[in-house]
């Protein structure tokens, strides 16, 4: 494991250990807007935990990019490349209305039904309240 992810874990879990005690102490509240998780803190122990995720971020950045080859040797490398056939497709839901997309007609008819499914549950879940 590269050393730089190795800072980022160990950054991410001190950080864990100071927000669990600034919530014990009262110095952190943490809340839920939608499904986003909110952590609102006025302490030392809540500064510090805020300070080592930032620091476990920045550490994981920094792991990515220094593990990026540089440009001059990616045409030094010999690469053998297999042709995969992959076929993909979704459902993005715009209010009630499904956007369906696929990359040939079966699994658009598939995320079609998805999304037809996931309309109908939408209606029935909205006129039961």
């Amino acid at each position: 494991m590269h050393r730089w992810y190795i800072f980022s874990s160990i950054c991410l879990i001190i950080s864990i250990f100071f927000l669990v005690i600034a919530t014990l102490s009262g110095e952190l509240s943490i809340g839920l807007i939608v499904i986003i998780p909110i952590l609102i803190g006025s302490g030392p122990y809540a500064f510090i935990g805020f300070l080592l995720i930032f620091l476990s971020f920045i550490f994981f950045f920094i792991g990515r990019t220094s593990s990026i080859i540089p440009p001059n040797q990616i045409y030094q490398k010999e690469t053998h490349q297999t042709q995969k056939n992959i076929q993909t497709g979704g459902v993005v839901l715009i209010g009630p209305i499904p956007i369906i997309f696929g990359s040939n007609w079966k699994i658009a008819l598939l995320f079609g039904c998805i999304g037809i499914l996931l309309l109908t549950l939408m209606i029935y879940m909205y006129y039961i309240q």
